[in-house]
């Protein structure tokens, strides 16, 4: 059904020629990296968009594609982090990559597009490959699954749809790949271990967590609206220079890891000499612990005291609007993130997870000191 020898080639061929433009470490401000001098942080201008051109043009020449749907299922930094993995897999295999996410559970009009510049080609056809690109082209959770007893109408309907892509795929002969065709090969073992080595972009013997990190330069641009809103909601909170930040999660995370209290945390700031924290967290209770027993610090936060922990069911089902201003927060939240002087988060969080990516330098783990990008990928 696939093509095997995209699979098939050597290590050395896969790894030692992934191909990846540095860029810019920019969050809020378009070509933007933030380095730290002592407790000083200067600006550094760089030049995103020829570094974006040698990505394009080496995306673009590669025969076969991916068209990877983005806000299938997931929360927006799980399906982000996967796209990074996914960029990575067509990089070191050459495979062209296409985003395809109009219509995902992030949206509010266009995707991708609706928050961020572009870094890739969107996919594009008539109406009916739109359609199964969107409604068939998925994460492949629950293809495996029994299609008897509970869940069965899921995992029946995801193989139903599977069914019809590939006989799109066969029908049509074209090189084109869903994402669930190539899912599982996005986190092959050996990526994690392997070194990176693209002369013609300046990436010699780098390790997974630089080149993705890389990647995320590349693809974390806002575009103008964003920017502006973001700094309008930044403006509220009156943030100090030099703060530290922090991300505490709650609601249905607990349904795939241990949740942390605010202690961990809070005896960790107690060994730095930050007063001054801003938190990431979707439950308000961690705010109200935080204000009862540690009075001595200034923390500040998006979250209201209505939240009481994010679940992800339940973010599927707000309005747009709604949906667009909870996002709006989230990315306002990582852009205070990327520029305080520390940043300490959790290895079973995406959000951590990005962070660790784009600003290593600051990152820190409060239930390991380890890269976390290793640590998540490999519980």
């Amino acid at each position: 059904m696939f093509d095997k020898k995209i699979y098939k080639q050597p290590l050395s061929r896969l790894y030692c020629c992934s191909r990846l433009a540095p860029v810019a470490n920019n969050i809020q401000l378009y070509l933007i990296g933030i380095y730290k001098n002592k407790h000083n942080y200067s600006l550094v201008l760089d030049d995103r968009t020829q570094l974006l051109k040698r990505y394009t043009a080496l995306n673009d020449s590669f025969r076969e594609t991916l068209v990877f749907r983005l806000g299938d299922s997931g929360g927006f930094f799980s399906e982000y982090n996967c796209m990074l993995f996914a960029m990575l897999y067509c990089l070191t295999h050459e495979v062209r990559f296409i985003l395809h996410s109009e219509g995902g559970n992030f949206a509010c009009n266009r995707g991708w597009s609706d928050y961020f510049e572009p870094f890739c080609d969107t996919f594009r056809g008539n109406s009916i490959v739109h359609s199964l690109h969107t409604y068939a082209n998925f994460r492949p959770f629950g293809l495996d699954g029994s299609i008897i007893g509970q869940g069965w109408r899921w995992h029946l309907k995801k193989r139903i749809l599977n069914g019809l892509a590939q006989a799109y795929r066969r029908l049509s002969r074209c090189n084109v790949y869903f994402t669930q065709d190539l899912w599982r090969f996005f986190y092959d073992a050996e990526a994690f271990s392997a070194n990176y080595n693209i002369p013609e972009l300046g990436i010699k013997d780098e390790k997974i967590s630089s080149v993705l990190g890389k990647l995320a330069r590349i693809t974390w641009c806002f575009n103008k609206c964003t920017n502006q809103r973001i700094a309008t909601l930044t403006s509220t909170l009156s943030l100090p220079p030099n703060y530290a930040s922090c991300q505490i999660r709650g609601g249905d995370k607990i349904l795939e890891a241990r949740l942390h209290t605010v202690i961990p945390y809070m005896e960790y700031f107690k060994k730095r000499s930050w007063k001054d924290v801003f938190v990431l967290t979707d439950d308000y209770t961690i705010i109200e612990q935080l204000l009862r027993y540690y009075g001595d610090y200034c923390f500040y936060t998006f979250c209201t005291p209505v939240e009481r922990g994010y679940f992800h069911r339940s973010f599927s089902r707000i309005g747009r609007n709604e949906r667009c201003e909870q996002l709006l927060r989230l990315f306002a939240s990582v852009d205070i993130m990327s520029r305080s002087a520390l940043f300490l988060g959790t290895t079973t969080s995406n959000p951590s997870i990005f962070m660790n990516l784009i600003r290593p330098e600051i990152s820190k783990s409060v239930d390991s000191d380890q890269n976390m990008i290793y640590l998540y990928f490999n519980r």
